[in-house]
Order: structure tokens, then sequence, then C-alpha cells
């Protein structure tokens, strides 16, 4: 019998994000909730017989040579001394430059998987220490559900998920380049335009995200600057909310865009609408887990 497992890795929203300054390391301070949705990848890991060989496919885009599971395996062998080569095979359905944490959720899944495959029971305490030396923000895929997260992303505090609301997902099919974004933040403040993010700290928003979403306050540091220099986004972001979405943001460093609806029938209706016009249009259910 061959030696496999198969996993799905969900993306995330963020529903409020604020940039709150440059660190001295270098990154940028945030202060978000984060939640899981139902878009996800789809991960297959297998045992090979080359030793410590690791090899990746993705039909759906080039992957770099070093990438968030060439660098899971890397960091489970060295917690693990499991040294048999392993083979990934990668079903992308998240976009990529969309703000959604793909990457970083393809990471956290293949530590799972590993796991799984090689039996060896790493506690959730390694989970999240190999899933730090990973990226910034694959602790938070190690559970998934809904956290505040802060400084660089690796402080992820889960509070009780929602999973009441439904939601559609449009990417306007241009990418966002994550340090292209910092810097239009960077620029956007220094130009003294405001941030709208910054009207809410991180012990407001668990209250925020309890109440209906159409009381929701939550904004995106990115969402002037990035839409400022890519107007597909704005149109995008436009037609949500044309839907009557309760409540309609950007993503993450974008360029995806999301609406959040109380009546899963209006949320059917919105994509149908939608979907006429983007190419890639999704509904989703937030996740517990």
């Amino acid at each position: 019998m061959e030696n496999s497992v198969q996993i799905f890795a969900p993306c995330k929203l963020n529903f409020h994000l604020a940039v709150t300054g440059l660190r001295p390391d270098g990154f940028h301070s945030i202060e978000s909730l984060f939640q899981a949705v139902s878009l996800a990848d789809a991960l297959t890991v297998k045992e090979i017989p080359r030793r410590e060989a690791c090899v990746v496919t993705c039909g759906a885009m080039e992957l770099p040579a070093r990438n968030t599971l060439t660098r899971a395996a890397e960091l489970f062998r060295a917690k693990t001394g499991v040294s048999a080569g392993v083979s990934f095979v990668l079903d992308k359905r998240i976009p990529s430059g969309a703000g959604l944490g793909g990457g970083s959720s393809d990471g956290a899944a293949a530590l799972r998987a590993l796991d799984g495959l090689f039996r060896t029971g790493l506690s959730e305490g390694d989970f999240l220490e190999l899933a730090a030396g990973i990226g910034s923000d694959v602790p938070f895929f190690v559970r998934g559900g809904a956290a505040l997260v802060s400084g660089r992303g690796e402080r992820v505090e889960p509070i009780v998920p929602r999973d009441d609301l439904s939601g559609v997902l449009v990417w306007p099919g241009v990418h966002s380049s994550t340090p292209r974004a910092y810097g239009l933040v960077d620029a956007w403040n220094s130009a003294g335009k405001g941030d709208p993010a910054l009207g809410l700290r991180l012990g407001d928003l668990e209250a925020m995200y309890r109440r209906s979403p159409g009381e929701w306050r939550f904004a995106n540091s990115f969402t002037g600057p990035v839409t400022e220099a890519l107007p597909e986004v704005v149109e995008a972001l436009a037609d949500i909310r044309k839907t009557g979405a309760d409540f309609a943001e950007m993503s993450g460093s974008g360029s995806a865009v999301f609406g959040i609806y109380g009546d899963p029938g209006k949320a059917a209706f919105a994509r149908g609408i939608l979907a006429k016009k983007w190419r890639i249009c999704v509904d989703f259910l937030l996740l517990a887990s």
C-alpha cells in the first residue's frame, strides 16, 4: 500500500488589519483578526525511496525552488530525525499574491501531513515552533479558526470562531506583492493620508467580531494605498458592495476582496451576479477549526 497522506490547506481572511509600525528587525508590526475560510488548497504527501529528497509538484503554477513546503520538510527532519524522501503534490486553488495566506497555509498543512505520514506524534507546541520557522503567518494555520494576531504575525491568540456567516470572495486577477504593499503603506502614511484601521486596537477586535457584520468597523491599512495602485481592486470591491454585502473589505495586502453576508441566500445570489464578471469568484463558509 502506498504510504501517503492528503490534507486540505484553507486560506484566511483578515477581517481587520492595522499596520502599527516598523520594528527594529525590519518587519512591520501588525494587529489583526484572522479567520480561516473554506477555500483551500489540497496537498498530497508521499514517502519516496530517495533518502532526504524533497520533490514538489504544482500544476497550477511554478513555485520557487525554496518554498514553504521545502522549508517545512527541512524543519520537520531537523526536529524528528526522519530522513526518508518525500514528495509533495499541491493542487493550488488559492490565488497567489491575493492576501489570503495560501503559501503559509500550505506550510502548516505540510507539517501536519508529515507528522501523520511518519507518525512522529508532534505536540501542538512543536507544531507552533516549527511553523514560526517557516513564516510569520504560519502559526495561525496550525490551529485555524479565528485569532487575534499581532507582532509580525507570530503572536496568535485564538478566539472562539464564528461559523454563522457566509461570504463571497473575488480575486481581480492582479498580483499584489507583499513587500511592495508594505512600501505603499509606508509612503501613504508618510504623506499623512491617515489610516482608518488604527481606530480600533487589538483589545477591541473580539467584541466587534461578535456583533452583526453590518455593524463592523473593521478596516485594513493596505486598502487605501493598494487600491490607489491597482484600480482592478477598486472595481471588484465596489461590485461586492453593490450586491448588498453586510461588510466588504480587501484581505491582507491584497488583491483579493470579500463580502460577508448574514443571509446565506443573499450570499448565493451575490455570487451568481459577481461570477458573470469575475473569473475567480467563490463562495465560502467560516471555519471553526
